[in-house]
């Protein structure tokens, strides 16, 4: 992780909870910038494959369990490339 901090908001959603970090007026930029030369078109297959992998990454939050989703991704690529 970076060594920034940050000053975020938690709070319940649905069954899970939400983070949003909270920012200083001076901090937000114009959003039409970014997004007016944007012309992509829908593809269905992209959508279809983007639901499967978000169903079969959902779950319930169970911080009892101790796993959080840095933690298994650093042990599935702990020891690549060595």
């Amino acid at each position: 992780m970076g060594g920034r901090a940050h000053l975020v908001g938690i709070k319940a959603l649905k069954s899970g909870l939400m983070l949003s970090i909270l920012r200083y007026a001076d901090e937000l930029r114009d959003p039409k910038p970014y997004f007016e030369n944007i012309n992509a078109e829908l593809n269905t297959e992209a959508v279809g494959l983007a639901k499967e992998l978000i169903e079969a990454e959902s779950g319930p939050f169970e911080p009892d369990k101790g796993v959080c989703w840095d933690n298994r991704s650093q042990s599935k690529v702990s020891g690549f490339g060595s």
